[in-house]
């Protein structure tokens, strides 16, 4: 009883944590980058990026070239700042299809780093072939309704292993089934007609799968597999 009530759990999890994650894509570099706009200021940067079905989150931590100081990509660039600090910000790209222009112009407004805003750019084109924002976000829309139907599904799982085991099994591999085709969905529609990758000076930005993508993987397998085996 202990055992199904785990393995029921973890597949529920990893739906939860798959529709919530920020981590359907990652990627780091560690490169050296113009700090903000109208200065030679260079730093020592490691810029990150995780994509998740609604959203796309970029930070950046760096130091000085010169002064082997850190930056706190909060604010303005400052020699004087000493202590180590990060720059997180998330951009929508989900909920319209303007929507991540709109806070990319913000975000210039702001005075948001260069590196964060080279990145962010990439998903605001939408031309000449280059339309990796139009595809991640058809990608995560279709992907988070797929994969927020296997809810519903887990739940009528749950409650028919107290009444009719069989069934229950047979409702398990449904669940892994719409698992399985949210994951195809972002594996072939987020690609549009050539794959992400953004150039620094020190090396190129790959993406790779997250660990929410990873987890969703591993949630299916073991719901098919329990259902199978019910």
């Amino acid at each position: 009883m202990l055992l199904r009530v785990v393995i029921s759990l973890f597949i529920g999890a990893s739906i939860f944590l798959g529709v919530l994650g920020q981590d359907w894509e990652s990627a780091e570099i560690e490169t050296k980058t113009a700090y903000k706009a109208f200065t030679k200021t260079e730093i020592h940067a490691k810029v990150g990026m995780k994509i998740g079905l609604g959203s796309v989150n970029v930070t950046l931590k760096g130091y000085t070239v010169d002064c082997v100081k850190r930056v706190d990509a909060n604010g303005f660039f400052d020699n004087a700042i000493t202590k180590a600090s990060g720059f997180n910000r998330s951009f929508c790209f989900i909920c319209s299809a303007g929507r991540i222009n709109q806070e990319f112009r913000q975000a210039q407004y702001r005075g948001v780093p260069l590196p964060i805003q080279w990145v962010a750019e990439y998903f605001t084109l939408d031309g000449e072939l280059i339309r990796w924002g139009r595809s991640y976000r058809t990608a995560g829309w279709f992907a988070n309704q797929v994969l927020w139907t296997a809810v519903p599904v887990w739940l009528i799982a749950n409650i028919l292993s107290c009444v009719v085991l069989f069934y229950a099994g047979c409702m398990f591999m449904v669940t892994s089934v719409f698992m399985f085709v949210s994951l195809i969905i972002w594996s072939t529609i987020k690609w549009g007609t050539q794959p992400l990758s953004i150039p620094f000076e020190d090396g190129v930005l790959y993406t790779h799968y997250g660990s929410s993508f990873w987890l969703v993987v591993s949630g299916g397998i073991v719901s098919f597999l329990y259902g199978a085996i019910i």
